[in-house]
C-alpha cells in the first residue's frame, strides 16, 4: 500500500523521536542497558527498539559491547564536539574559567541555560588541582532551581522578568539546604544582581560551595561561570574574594566582545 505524503511524513517524525527516545535513554546511572532495558526505558516494543538500534549503530550513534548491552557510539561524542565549538557562551567564558582554574586550583563550570524549557546544561568543567575535587559531568541537563549557576543567571534579568521567571519554577530540594521559597529566592537574586556574583552553600550539594557569574550577550543572561569547591576549602571570605575577581573577569571579557572588529588593528596595518 502507497502511503499519503502526509503519512509519510508522521512516519517519518515517529521513526526520529523513537530514535531521539533511545539516545537520551542513557545517563550516568544508565551507561549501558540491555534490549529490554532500552524498551522499557523507551515504552516501545522489543522489535521497533532492535530495528532502530541497528540503524543508529551503522550510523555511528550507538554501539553494543561483547554481552549484547547497547552503549552511546562515539559519533555522539563527535557531534557534541561540534556543538561545543559553536558555542557562544564558551567563546566568552573558556577564557574566563582557564584564568581561574589557575587563581582558584577548584572547579569551574561553564553551563548555558535555556529559557524555553527552564534547564541548565553543563558545556565545559576544568577539574581542581586538589585531590578532593567536584563532581559534576559535562552534559549533566537539569531544571533550574537553587545554586549559584542559578541565581547568577537569573541575576542577569531585570529583577521583573527574574521574578516573574522564578514564579514559574519549581524548586524541588536537592539538599535540607536548598532554597524552596520564590519570595527568599527572589532575595538571594537581588542579592546577587547588587554585588555581580550569586553565591550557594550546601544548597545543591552537601559540602559544596559555589560562586558564579552571569555571562550577557546583547543584555540577555545566556549562562553562567562558577568556581565550586568543597566548604572545608573555601569560607566565606574566600567565596567573596573569588566572586570579585570572576565579575572583573566576566566584565573584561564582555568588553572585548563588545569592541568593534574596526577598533581592533587589522593584519594589513599591524605591520
Amino acid at each position: 500500500m502507497t502511503l499519503k505524503p502526509d503519512s509519510r511524513d508522521r512516519h517519518g517524525v515517529r521513526a526520529v523521536e523513537r530514535a531521539f527516545d533511545i539516545l537520551t535513554a542513557f545517563s550516568d546511572a544508565h551507561p549501558k542497558l540491555a534490549l529490554h532495558e532500552l524498551a522499557e526505558a523507551t515504552c516501545l516494543p522489543k522489535p521497533s527498539v532492535h530495528r532502530i538500534a541497528t540503524t543508529m549503530i551503522q550510523y555511528g550513534f550507538l554501539r553494543q559491547d561483547e554481552e549484547g548491552n547497547y552503549l552511546l557510539g562515539m559519533r555522539v561524542m563527535e557531534v557534541a564536539r561540534y556543538a561545543t565549538s559553536s558555542s557562544l557562551l564558551l567563546k566568552i567564558a573558556k577564557p574566563v574559567a582557564e584564568e581561574l582554574a589557575e587563581l582558584t586550583g577548584e572547579t569551574v563550570l561553564c553551563a548555558e541555560v535555556d529559557w524555553r524549557d527552564r534547564t541548565v546544561l553543563v558545556v565545559d568543567r576544568i577539574d581542581a588541582a586538589h585531590t578532593l575535587t567536584v563532581l559534576s559531568p559535562v552534559g549533566r541537563h537539569s531544571h533550574i532551581s537553587c545554586g549559584c549557576i542559578a541565581k547568577a543567571s537569573l541575576s542577569g534579568w531585570p529583577s521583573d522578568t527574574a521574578g516573574r521567571i522564578i514564579g514559574q519554577l519549581n524548586l524541588a530540594p536537592r539538599t535540607p539546604r536548598s532554597i524552596t521559597d520564590r519570595a527568599r529566592l527572589e532575595a538571594e537574586v537581588r542579592a546577587a544582581r547588587l554585588r555581580g556574583y550569586a553565591t550557594e552553600q550546601h544548597e545543591f550539594s552537601i559540602g559544596i560551595v559555589g560562586v558564579a557569574v552571569p555571562v550577557m550577550v546583547a543584555e540577555r543572561p545566556i549562562g553562567a561561570v562558577a568556581v565550586v569547591a568543597p566548604s572545608v576549602r573555601c569560607n566565606g571570605k574566600k567565596m567573596a574574594q573569588i566572586g570579585v575577581k570572576m565579575r572583573e573577569l566576566v566584565a573584561r571579557a564582555h568588553q572585548e566582545l563588545d569592541e568593534p572588529a574596526q577598533a581592533r588593528p587589522s593584519a594589513a596595518s599591524s605591520g
